[in-house]
């Protein structure tokens, strides 16, 4: 077994919503992506487990490394909607990035287009 040492997710499609991703810890000897396995608590080849799509190297820089909380901030949608930012997440690439709820997880604008936002902060006049 190799160790990741880089920041590669595997992809995974479960159900209607976005696909989960779950970091690729290691490598077995004949190449295959380890991912964790939460019910049976071992690695597993991320290409056997159910609902496997890719895996991809890009998407995991912008998984953030620490949180901090929104500050007042506020997210403005295309359609005019307004949301909280829940909090500023700064990635594995170094970025930053405004996270706002949907649904029952933060969701930052990198997550999907249609989510699209600038941000503004109360106090401020004009966009930033």
């Amino acid at each position: 077994m190799i160790p990741e040492t880089g920041y590669i997710t595997a992809a995974f499609k479960i159900g209607e919503g976005p696909c989960e991703r779950r970091r690729v810890v290691a490598w077995d000897g004949d190449g295959n992506a380890l991912v964790p396995d939460a019910i049976d608590g071992r690695l597993t080849i991320a290409r056997l487990e159910p609902g496997f799509q890719w895996l991809d190297a890009e998407a995991a820089a912008t998984d953030p490394v620490a949180l901090i909380p929104g500050g007042g901030w506020v997210a403005e949608h295309r359609d005019g909607s307004t949301a909280p930012v829940v909090a500023w997440g700064v990635g594995l690439d170094g970025a930053m990035r405004a996270y706002v709820a949907s649904g029952d997880r933060a969701v930052s604008a990198d997550d999907f287009e249609e989510l699209s936002f600038t941000v503004r902060h109360p106090a401020a006049e004009g966009e930033l």
